[in-house]
This record gives structure tokens, C-alpha cells and sequence, in this order.
């Protein structure tokens, strides 16, 4: 009796064990188990989101999020590509920001930021430029950037910019060309004297890509001011503006409301020469650089100069520009990519196809560009004067002289009203006077919305 009831107890001891080391082993693989995923999440969960609102493709953006994630290890971006829907994009973001869900970053390419100011909607850049060590304004075109300021905030960052010029006809009049060369800038108005003042055009328009609604819309801060909530349409300055516009500039595209696009003149003597018979002057987006080219003193069109406002500011065009939500509670990672996107780092062997608003990208990359025309031009059998650097270097002196002017960025609100009245006002529906009225009542009463 006493031994059976030493091997019960010696039986139970040994289910005892059996059963605490089991639990053991089931407690340590419940362990292991959990204990990955949850260091996996806190990984996760100690990483800050950046989140980019884009519309229109920026330069290689994946790329360059892959470039500031490598330093920013601690950072991941995510980018809401709207793929160019821009009515999608422009109501959904607008919706968005209203509600305080929109993302960090925006494309501010295509809706009307003055309005999302107005309204506290967007972030001042001004202040996080200012209290960033790292931030140097010499490294910067500041010109550039200070042209965006809206009621001295800093709403859009424009981290690429281009201005547009325009040659003369070489072939037409040498008093022309010397009135026009005496020139550094020249404004819309300057530019209607010369053609006025020309006895004989021989049926020549100003310029194939001005018209009536294009100069009007490149020149609305004349007439148009937003921060005041002004606006100065029923002027004698004005309807001497339109009417001028009106008689000298190219009749194709005000006639059907349509807006004259900046191509520029064509490469091929022949297609210039032809074009030489219709127009005075000719436009050209200052980021093709062969403009500036020293051979084109020769050529059909010559001497290339930017295009300014009548204060003599040069009208700039921002290519790509951003804005950050104010709602963001990452604002200062927001402006520290904002900021790297600018960068030659984060460009490095990417084209840019416009003007970098950091000074140290400008250089490299435009320095790039025009030796690549060079030397394609060379192969295709065009005759460059001097040695490829040498080439290089004047015409970036010449686009030093006019990359450090005072700029002025055109805003604009209301942009059909404007093409319907101005349509119907170059296809005699309208007098000058009555477009005129019906554009200061109209926007009168939209500034005080």
C-alpha cells in the first residue's frame, strides 16, 4: 500500500512538471510570437507621416522622396497623386482643407491660394525660413520668393520659376532694332509705342502669342489689387491699354477667348522667316537658354529681353509651386522637404526644365542645359563661335543681369470673366467703355465677397 502510493505520488509529480514546463513552452512561444509584431509597430508608430497633395507631377518626386527618406530615416512620405484631374484635385483639396484633413503639402498650381489665406487656410513659410539655422537667404533667389508674398505672408513656395522674353524682328527695320536694343526690360506699354510708332509694318501684328486677353491677364496687377481689394478697370488707362491691345496684337486667339501660349519662335531659319513676314516681335520662355546664345545676334530674331510690368518689374511665372496646410502638425518637416526639393542633392541627374529658386541647382543645372544645346546644335551642323564653356559662361552673364530684378507674380481671380468680356469687347460687341464698366462692376463686387 505504501508503495503504491509512493508511484501515484511520484506519477503526479511527474504530470506536474510535464504540464509547468508545457505552459512554459506555450507562454514563451506566445511570447515570441507577439513580441515582433509589437516592436514591428512601435517601429512604425515612431515615425513621422509626411503626407503631399500633387496634381501635377513634380520632377521626379518619387525619387526624390526616396533621397530625403535616406536621410530622414525616421520619416515616411506619402504622396496623393491626383495625376492632373485638376477639377478633382482643386475640389477635393479645397473640400479637405475646410475640414482639416487635407494633407501636409500641396500643389499649389491650380486654385486660388489668396482666397485660402484669406480664409486661415494656408500656412506662413516665412516664419519657419526665419527660425531655420539651416536656411540661408544668399543661397536663395529671394526676389523670386518675395514676389509670392501675399499681404506679407509667405503662402506658396515656388521652387521652380521662369520669366518670358521677347526678341525683335531683324529682318524688318534697323531703326527698330536700335530703338528696341536700347532696351534692358520692356514693358506691354513700351512695347505699343514701338509698334505705333513704326510708320510701316506692312500688315505685321505685335507678336504672334500677345493678345488682347493675354496681355490683360499678364498685366491684372495693374488693375487688380487684391490685398486693397481694389480694382481699376473703368480708367482712362485702361481702355488706352485694351484699345492698344486691341489694334496691334495678333487677332487668332482673341477673336475665339482663347489665351496666346508662350512657344516662342521655331529653330529653322525658314519657319522664322515666314514668321518674320507676320509679327514685329517674337516671345520665348527665358528657360531655353539658346535665346541668349551670342550667334543669335544674327539670326531672324534677336536681342531677348524679359518681359516687365509698368513699374518695371519683371513678370515671372512659377512652374512649380507648394503651400502647407495650416491645420499641419508637421509643419517644420513639411518645410524641411519643401526645402530639400530645391536642392542640388536631391536633383542630382534629374533635368530641370525651368529655373531652380536655389542658386547653387540654378547654376549647375542651366550650366548643363546650355552645353548640352551646344554641342547637339554642333552635331546637327550649326556654326557656335567659341569654345563650349566659354558659351556657357556668357550666357549666364546675361541671365545674371535680369535673375536678380524685382519680379512680380500675376494673380488672378475670375479668369472667364475676364476672356467673356474681353472676347466680346475685340469682336466689336462691346465698347472699350462698356468692358471696361462691366469689368469694374463685376470684380467690385467679387473683391468684396
Amino acid at each position: 500500500m505504501q508503495r503504491r502510493l509512493i508511484v501515484y505520488l511520484a506519477i503526479i509529480l511527474v504530470m506536474t512538471l510535464l504540464l509547468t514546463a508545457g505552459c512554459r513552452t506555450i507562454q514563451n512561444r506566445e511570447d515570441s510570437v507577439s513580441d515582433i509584431p509589437f516592436e514591428e509597430e512601435q517601429k512604425v508608430s515612431e515615425k513621422q507621416i509626411l503626407t503631399v497633395a500633387v496634381c501635377m507631377d513634380y520632377y521626379k518626386m518619387d525619387l526624390i522622396i526616396e533621397r530625403f527618406t535616406a536621410l530622414h530615416p525616421d520619416v515616411i512620405v506619402e504622396v496623393d497623386n491626383y495625376k492632373g484631374d485638376e477639377e478633382k484635385y482643386r475640389l477635393q483639396v479645397k473640400t479637405q482643407l475646410l475640414s482639416g484633413t487635407a494633407a501636409d503639402i500641396m500643389d499649389a498650381m491650380i486654385f486660388e491660394e489668396e482666397k485660402l489665406s484669406d480664409n486661415g487656410l494656408l500656412a506662413d513659410i516665412y516664419p519657419l525660413m526665419k527660425n531655420d539655422p539651416d536656411f540661408k537667404e544668399k543661397d536663395y533667389f529671394m526676389n523670386v520668393i518675395d514676389a509670392m508674398a501675399y499681404k506679407g505672408k509667405l503662402i506658396i513656395f515656388p521652387a521652380c520659376w521662369s520669366y518670358n522674353t521677347i526678341g525683335v524682328n531683324n529682318l524688318f527695320s534697323a531703326e527698330l532694332i536700335k530703338r528696341f536694343a536700347a532696351y534692358e526690360t520692356i514693358s506691354y506699354g513700351q512695347l505699343y509705342d514701338l509698334y505705333n510708332s513704326s510708320e510701316e509694318t506692312g500688315g505685321r501684328s505685335l507678336c504672334e502669342n500677345i493678345d488682347l486677353i493675354s496681355a490683360v491677364i499678364e498685366n491684372a496687377n495693374s488693375f487688380i489689387d487684391l490685398e486693397s481689394k481694389q480694382c481699376y478697370f473703368n480708367t482712362p488707362e485702361f481702355i488706352d491699354f485694351i484699345c492698344n491691345a486691341k489694334n496691334c496684337t495678333s487677332p487668332r486667339k482673341a477673336a475665339d477667348g482663347e489665351l496666346g501660349l508662350r512657344f516662342g519662335p521655331k529653330l529653322y531659319r525658314a519657319d522664322q522667316e515666314y514668321y518674320a513676314k507676320q509679327y514685329l516681335f517674337a516671345d520665348a520662355a527665358s528657360t531655353i537658354p539658346f535665346f541668349f546664345f551670342p550667334y543669335l545676334e544674327e539670326e531672324v530674331f534677336t536681342h531677348y529681353i524679359p518681359i516687365t510690368n509698368k513699374q518695371g518689374k519683371i513678370l515671372q511665372y512659377c512652374t512649380k509651386r507648394l503651400c502647407i496646410n495650416e491645420a499641419s502638425k508637421n509643419k517644420g518637416l513639411a518645410w524641411e522637404f519643401i526645402k530639400f526639393l530645391t536642392t542640388p542633392q536631391a536633383n542630382e541627374n534629374i533635368y530641370q526644365p525651368s529655373f531652380s529658386v536655389n542658386r547653387e541647382l540654378y547654376k549647375t543645372s542651366i550650366s548643363s542645359n546650355i552645353a548640352e544645346f551646344v554641342d547637339d546644335w554642333r552635331k546637327m551642323g550649326l556654326e557656335i563661335a567659341g569654345e563650349t564653356a566659354g558659351v556657357v559662361e556668357e550666357v549666364m552673364v546675361k541671365l545674371a543681369v535680369y535673375n536678380d530684378m524685382p519680379m512680380e507674380n500675376t494673380r488672378i481671380v475670375q479668369y472667364d470673366i475676364i476672356v467673356d468680356l474681353l472676347t466680346s469687347f475685340y469682336n466689336d460687341v462691346l465698347t472699350a467703355e462698356q468692358a471696361a464698366s462691366e469689368l469694374q462692376n463685376r470684380f467690385s463686387l467679387i473683391l468684396m465677397e
